[in-house]
């Protein structure tokens, strides 16, 4: 990936380069095909402005953040593109790809048992009517987090990369996330 980074009003010093190119090569883990990074740095008066634009295979994204501190407004507008990488990731997933995501695979589920129900089933209502067996993708709690965050679903199994455990994320009714870790003491 080719990232270049302009500052706009103002001097660009080696750090804030190292800092913003560093950010910017933190992208990759969410989409592999990333051409080029463009980051505009600028500053007018108080105002401390972040511009990334990536280019990916025919699709440009673009993002824009603003703060009070340079270093704030890069961590602003990264966070922003991730989020837009994200979205954009899950969008275009294969079905194959599909069959790994869990909570997508539970809800197609719990969608085609409810519609192929007969009157027979209803009657036994808290019966376990089906079982089935995931790969769970290893990764950190806070990434669950954003993967909750961006889809539908009101919860996520995943594998702690730390812990090497079985974790659940899950939306709770007051809009806050939590979190469900085994106890293994």
């Amino acid at each position: 990936m080719q990232i270049t980074v302009t500052g706009r009003h103002m001097e660009l010093t080696p750090a804030l380069r190292d800092y913003a190119t560093a950010k910017v090569n933190k992208l990759t883990k969410y989409i592999d095909n990333i051409l080029e990074a463009h980051i505009v740095l600028s500053v007018e008066k108080y105002r401390h402005l972040a511009e990334i634009t990536i280019h990916l295979d025919g699709v440009n994204i673009n993002s824009k953040g603003e703060t009070g501190d340079m270093y704030a407004s890069i961590d602003q507008v990264v966070e922003k593109i991730e989020r837009q990488l994200l979205k954009r990731k899950s969008k275009y997933t294969t079905q194959s790809n599909r069959k790994e995501n869990t909570t997508q695979t539970l809800r197609r589920k719990t969608t085609k048992s409810k519609n192929t129900e007969s009157p027979e089933t209803k009657s036994e209502i808290g019966q376990l009517v089906e079982s089935q067996r995931f790969a769970s993708k290893p990764m950190a709690p806070e990434e669950a987090m954003l993967q909750l965050k961006i889809s539908s679903d009101q919860f996520l199994v995943f594998t702690n990369a730390a812990t090497n455990t079985v974790n659940v994320v899950y939306k709770k009714k007051d809009g806050n996330i939590g979190l469900v870790e085994p106890d293994i003491s």
